[in-house]
């Protein structure tokens, strides 16, 4: 599996609370992280917005729009979270089983601390802890 990071800066961000909205194919994780008052938050668009015209074959219109704006939801691939997310560096637990690879990204920089699953490279479920 290859997963490609897009970006390795770590950005630590106060006071920035990420919404849950409901998507017509289930909930989705909108980051609201620094609402553009981080001082890089243009470079960060920047990379999203190459990752998705270099990858348009690869990646549906659907992802494509959430890629942009900033929204993981389930189903996504690690590559297209670490599009996603460019501007947070997580941590990765990985464990191999006969049927499958399971990774756990832990985002520690976030208040609250955010949590995605992945099954074989696909985005199966996420959760906050405070």
């Amino acid at each position: 599996m290859k997963v490609i990071l897009i970006g390795i800066i770590i950005i630590f961000l106060n006071g920035c609370s990420p919404v849950y909205i409901k998507g017509e194919s289930g909930n989705e994780y909108l980051d609201t992280l620094s609402n553009r008052r981080d001082p890089d938050w243009g470079y960060w668009k920047e990379v999203r917005e190459q990752y998705v015209s270099s990858h348009k074959d690869e990646i549906t219109k659907e992802n494509q729009d959430k890629i942009l704006k900033v929204i993981v939801s389930l189903g996504m691939t690690t590559e297209e979270v670490s599009a996603t997310w460019c501007h947070l560096t997580p941590k990765v637990n990985r464990s191999v089983y006969s049927f499958g690879v399971h990774e756990q990204w832990v985002y520690r920089d976030r208040n609250p601390m955010v949590y995605l699953y992945f099954k074989n490279g696909k985005l199966t479920s996420f959760q906050e802890n405070e």
